[in-house]
Formats: structure tokens, sequence, C-alpha cells
């Protein structure tokens, strides 16, 4: 059996503004929701991103940006505030670029 590959690509526009924290060691990790289209059906994606890139995409990045993500789709389990078991599945961006905001240019940093 092989090993299968797990990437994933999108290129959408920031649906809310970037929330920035700090893990307990320090490092940076940013969570964004994307939206992408196919014709009339839109789809949300909730991505995570780290270090460095995840402060750029703090200091940068405002809702209705349109940017550029690679990573890897993962999923986690968890349990709600009712004790039903829930999943989540998130992309775990290694890549972020801007491809420009409605009144600027593109920003062109990863």
């Amino acid at each position: 059996m092989s090993d299968g590959v797990n990437s994933i690509h999108l290129v959408g526009h920031l649906g809310q503004a970037v929330e920035v924290r700090k893990t307990g060691s320090g490092k940076s990790v940013a969570t964004l929701s994307i939206a992408t289209s196919r014709g009339e059906r839109t789809s949300w994606h909730r991505c995570v991103v780290w270090g460095q890139t995840a402060d750029f995409a703090g200091e940068y990045l405002s809702v209705g940006d349109m940017v550029y993500v690679s990573g890897w789709l993962e999923y986690r389990k968890y349990t709600d505030n009712s004790g039903s078991e829930r999943t989540s599945a998130e992309i775990n961006a290694h890549s972020l670029q801007s491809l420009g905001g409605k009144d600027r240019g593109s920003k062109g940093r990863t």
C-alpha cells in the first residue's frame, strides 16, 4: 500500500477578522475563515496558521481580502456544550499569500 497525499490549495476571501493568539510557549497561532464559491454556492473553510505566518495574517489581512492558502486537511473530534461528540475539519496551512484587498494591491508575502 502506498502513502496517500493530503494537500489542499484554496483561493478565497476572508470572511471575518483574523484571530491571533499565543500558545503557552509563546508561538503565534491564527485562525482564519475563508469563503470560496462555485457558481451560486459558497463554502466556508476554517484555516489555522502558525508562527510568523500567523503574525503576518493578523497584521496585514482584513475582512474581504483575497488570499491563497496551501496546507493539509485535518479532522478534530471534540465534545460540545451539550455533551455531543462533534467532528471539525480545518486546514492546517503551511503557506499563506495575500492576493490583495478591495482598495489595495497584492502584498505578496507568505
